[in-house]
């Protein structure tokens, strides 16, 4: 049930992984120095989106 929960809070959110433009300004930002532009397209080849 947890993937479909995710799938609909997703689906209702305004912006999407998919507009990710690669710009790499979050990967600068975060703190904990992960890779946000890969985390970007794997969470919008997940949802399809």
């Amino acid at each position: 049930m947890g993937d479909n929960l995710a799938r609909e809070h997703y689906l209702n959110l305004e912006h999407h992984a998919s507009e990710c433009n690669d710009c790499g300004h979050c990967v600068k930002r975060c703190p904990f120095k992960c890779d946000q532009i890969a985390r970007m397209h794997e969470i919008a080849a997940y949802f399809a989106r």
